[in-house]
């Protein structure tokens, strides 16, 4: 087992500081200089670690991901990214222009970056393991590139490549760009490169399954983890072309109902809390390639494992959506308890949300 204790930096006494910094965090649950300093020498001393050029990000990654080796004992594990359409994944500050090197949030009314983390879970206790990578997006400022301005960062791949100066591009010139660029090009290719990333951390476990919303319902995605040796299951965006010329939903709506159960629903942005009451349907398909381009090669037919989780009339709340997802699986489900299983370890996905919950709004308030 590997021994990760602190940091190792290239003098003793930033080792010391970064002891009491990370004291005075656990002690007071802030992330504030000044509310970690018991006097301004501290605040001073705190200030200056942190621009100090030889504590590197690199290091600080070590740190973190030697913890979650030397926890990761398991013989399988979960793997759970976040949804970065989500609220809860991007970390927004000020328009104060001085703050260098932050790119644009949602639609350029805030400045921030998005945080991509991996999750290390077990995939039996679900006890956490730990961080297996995690990844900065930060989102250039596009009005700026197309008003003649000096951009913040650089100019994504998609964007059209002659921008008309004083003229933001239509929506259908961004999404004609959009589909001319490689997957591989693609901000959503974090969704593959961070596993990748992970699993460098976690060689010593014999199974991983990725866990995924549905932003990562992406085919390239879905091919690209099996040809890594590694399986997810992640919830249908799409209502995707099948073999046999029908579509996932229309396959589906022919299979007869497996299961009747009780499924505890937690709160979301979209749900309350309660107990739902489900009906579940599982079988096979083989998913068609869409058009989507790729520098990759893809298969022309992808199989898959579908698992429909729908909540009847009789348990919604709040005259909210009632629950419906469709699971796509690597995993083989030919029985009602694989099933179920399946669910259980996508209901795991909101562990995930717990992470910035703590760095955000109930815990360590990163954006205050």
């Amino acid at each position: 087992m590997e021994k990760v204790d602190v940091i190792k930096l290239p003098d003793k006494r930033l080792d010391r500081v970064l002891d009491k910094i990370t004291k005075r965090i656990s002690e007071k649950q802030t992330l504030c200089l000044r509310r970690l300093s018991n006097a301004r020498k501290e605040e001073i001393q705190f200030g200056r670690f942190i621009a100090n050029e030889r504590v590197s990000m690199k290091a600080l990654e070590e740190q973190l991901y030697g913890q979650m080796r030397n926890h990761c004992q398991s013989a399988h594990c979960l793997l759970i990214e976040s949804d970065r359409r989500a609220d809860t994944s991007k970390v927004g500050f000020s328009l104060e222009r001085t703050i260098q090197g932050l790119g644009k949030v949602d639609k350029g009314q805030i400045q921030g970056f998005y945080l991509h983390p991996v999750l290390c879970i077990d995939a039996q206790s679900y006890g956490c393991h730990g961080i297996a990578c995690v990844e900065f997006i930060n989102r250039a400022w596009s009005r700026q590139v197309f008003s003649g301005m000096p951009p913040s960062g650089p100019r994504p791949r998609w964007m059209p490549p002659e921008p008309v100066r004083g003229k933001l591009p239509s929506r259908q010139a961004i999404s004609t760009a959009r589909s001319k660029t490689a997957f591989e090009e693609k901000e959503a290719y974090r969704w593959l490169s961070s596993i990748q990333k992970a699993l460098l951390q976690c060689r010593q476990v014999p199974t991983k399954t990725v866990i995924a919303d549905r932003e990562a319902d992406i085919y390239p995605l879905l091919t690209g983890l099996t040809a890594l040796g590694v399986d997810y299951v992640i919830r249908a965006r799409f209502d995707r072309s099948i073999q046999g010329g029908q579509t996932i939903l229309e396959e589906v709506e022919n299979w007869s109902e497996q299961s009747c159960y009780q499924l505890q629903v937690p709160a979301s942005d979209t749900h309350s809390a309660h107990q739902a009451k489900v009906v579940i349907k599982y079988g096979a398909v083989v998913l068609k390639k869409p058009a989507g381009k790729s520098i990759h090669v893809q298969p022309n037919h992808h199989p898959t494992y579908i698992v429909e989780v729908k909540e009847l009339a009789e348990s919604v709340v709040n005259q909210e959506a009632p629950i419906h997802w469709l699971l796509l699986s690597s995993h083989l489900i030919d029985t009602t308890s694989i099933a179920l299983q399946v669910i259980e370890w996508y209901k795991q996905r909101w562990n995930v949300e717990q992470v910035f919950r703590t760095l955000k709004s109930k815990g360590l308030r990163l954006e205050s």
